[in-house]
């Protein structure tokens, strides 16, 4: 009896060794795809604070380059928004230490400045955690 080559499809699994590999291939497939963390989609949202109090919120997603952000108080701050990023730009604190964060836009990143009582949560509108740790 002649056996049929693999292109024909008539030939079936000829030992249990293959017909567990192809079993474990499937299985493989099926836990990547429903275990593994899917990225969430949504708008990316800095929520900035004032002395412990939420003082607004910016959708980065949607937010204008070079929108600038007055923060009043004894410190005033001003942020800047560039490519879905936000930063501090101009902090009247002594130390200008929250200048030196730089731009953030990942959900679960922050800046604060303490002088100024100013911080920036970076969070995500589809997101499950309130915050993440690193």
């Amino acid at each position: 009896m002649k056996k049929a080559d693999c292109f024909t499809g008539k030939r079936g699994f000829t030992s249990r060794k293959e017909l567990f590999l192809f079993g474990l291939v499937i299985l493989a497939l099926l836990a990547i795809i429903f275990f593994f963390p899917r990225e969430k989609t949504g708008d990316i949202i800095a929520t900035v604070y004032y002395r412990s109090e939420e003082y607004t919120k910016i959708n980065l997603s949607q937010a204008k380059d070079g929108t600038i952000l007055k923060i009043p108080g004894d410190l005033p701050v001003k942020l800047k928004v560039k490519n879905h990023h936000i930063r501090f730009v101009d902090a009247q604190c002594p130390d200008k230490i929250c200048e030196q964060y730089g731009y953030i836009g990942s959900p679960g990143e922050q800046a604060v400045c303490l002088p100024a009582k100013v911080g920036i949560i970076i969070g995500s509108d589809a997101s499950d955690v309130d915050m993440m740790a690193k």
